[in-house]
């Protein structure tokens, strides 16, 4: 899974602060949009879906991929 940040910027890309942008989001390749939310408690908006307005200028998206991969791992770690 990757959670991603999105900010509204102006122009020169600074965050806009007060911005409540509608958003909508998606996924090219092998991945979707599993949620998205914006940090206000008082927001009735579903968290599923790739819709979500902006709070505060910005909004977090969660992306999971389709395709399961394993990294190979040569050692075992050993912590104490």
């Amino acid at each position: 899974m990757a959670f991603i940040e999105a900010r509204v910027v102006d122009g020169s890309g600074q965050l806009v602060p007060d911005a409540g942008s509608d958003l909508v989001v998606s996924v090219d390749g092998p991945g979707e949009v599993v949620g998205m939310d914006n940090g206000y408690q008082a927001d009735l908006e579903a968290f599923r879906g790739g819709m979500h307005r902006a709070y505060n200028g910005m909004c977090l998206i969660v992306v999971k991929g389709k395709e399961s991969r394993q990294a190979p791992c040569p050692g075992e770690w050993k912590g104490t």
